[in-house]
């Protein structure tokens, strides 16, 4: 009997070596399944990041934009006005565009577009004094505090002519 209680001392020692083996890969398995879901908790947080971010960095061009818009109309207007000064000179449109670097189709836009925002301003100024419930100041326009002026457009003699129908003789003055 003492041969048999030797072999199954033997069998419960490789049993518990087994056990041990077993539980030590069960550890291990669950220590790389730990690691896996902390990166997958990770990976989550970073995309929620990059969400955060791109939601944030959406905004600021957004109102980078907007910014960008209102200082180009601000611009453009005040060298609509520069190109309208030119005109006030007396030149013709033609001149003023050669003086300016310009095509006479810009001028007229200039020109036109320069009218339209005293109109717009005035008639916001119009509708503020109808409108007694706005606060005052709200539109104060591009010549705020000043008269605005619209330029009156020179015409020439040869225009006049033209205009009339009749041409006259080189050399004659009317």
């Amino acid at each position: 009997m003492a041969e048999q209680a030797t072999p199954k001392k033997r069998k419960s020692a490789k049993a518990v070596e087994a056990r041990k083996a077993a539980a030590l890969r069960a550890a291990k398995f669950q220590q790389a399944e730990a690691q896996r879901l902390e990166i997958a908790a990770d990976l989550e947080l970073a995309r929620a990041e990059i969400e955060a971010f791109e939601e944030e960095t959406e905004r600021q061009v957004r109102k980078l934009r907007e910014r960008r818009e209102k200082l180009l109309t601000d611009k453009r207007a005040a060298a609509d006005r520069l190109v309208v000064k030119m005109l006030d000179t007396g030149v013709p449109q033609a001149e003023a565009a050669q003086r300016l670097g310009l095509g006479v189709d810009q001028v007229r836009t200039a020109k036109t577009n320069h009218e339209e925002l005293l109109l717009r301003h005035l008639q916001a100024k119009e509708d503020q004094q109808h409108s007694p419930d706005e606060a005052p100041g709200v539109a104060d326009g591009p010549d705020a505090g000043g008269a605005a002026t619209i330029p009156q457009q020179t015409v020439r003699e040869e225009s006049r002519e033209a205009a009339a129908g009749g041409t006259q003789p080189p050399g004659s003055a009317g």
